[in-house]
């Protein structure tokens, strides 16, 4: 709630996307992540999940044309 909270007071400069991956949409990626941002470049970019999910939405990015610098991540692993 916090997240949101934040979202909401930041006047579209903050937005909070969550997903949940399941069969019938997969996992999460760019083609996703751009119903709700017409482009990267040039943005920062936070992002939070599990290692695999991490490595690949980091890859697909970077292929995208955002600068790595502007990549910024938390890994966690379920336990």
């Amino acid at each position: 709630q916090q997240l949101a909270d934040i979202a909401m007071s930041r006047n579209g400069n903050f937005r909070l996307i969550p997903f949940v991956s399941d069969v019938q949409k997969g996992f999460l990626d760019t083609k996703f992540m751009l119903q709700y941002s017409k482009d990267f470049r040039g943005k920062e970019i936070f992002i939070c999940g599990p290692p695999p999910m991490m490595k690949s939405i980091k890859s697909q990015l970077l292929k995208s044309g955002v600068d790595k610098k502007n990549i910024h991540s938390e890994e966690f692993a379920m336990s």
